[in-house]
């Protein structure tokens, strides 16, 4: 193919060295969630930092100490939602099922779509 001058690329700041704010040691945060969300069912937490890391704990504080989970997802809190919303520009349910992989499983049934778009719009 062509080749483009290196003068001709755009110049983009260099990434500051360190870690990604949102990767963290699983192991030892899923300690750190258990610990700090008692409450909260392991297999909630487990899916939260293996889709989130890091912000798992940011989903979690804004869920409280009794987490209101999705009626026909229950590893699902409703305060994902309001992040996904907040944080990664959800605007309807479409985009939340997407967001969330929910889809990997097969079709997701009407009711959950309904669930997920009225939570979408509490926080639109």
């Amino acid at each position: 193919g062509a080749q483009v001058a290196a003068e001709a690329l755009p110049a983009f700041a260099a990434v500051p060295p360190g870690p990604v704010p949102s990767a963290v040691d699983p192991i030892g945060f899923a300690g750190e969630l258990a610990g700090r969300f008692p409450a909260v069912p392991e297999v909630v937490r487990a899916r939260l930092l293996r889709c989130y890391g890091a912000d798992a704990a940011t989903i979690l504080a804004r869920a409280g100490d009794s987490p209101t989970t999705l009626a026909e997802v229950p590893q699902m809190v409703t305060a994902e939602i309001a992040h996904l919303v907040d944080h990664e520009w959800v605007v309807d349910a479409d985009d939340a099922v997407r967001r969330t992989g929910l889809w990997i499983n097969g079709p997701v049934s009407a009711p959950v779509r309904a669930e997920l778009a009225r939570l979408v719009a509490q926080q639109v």
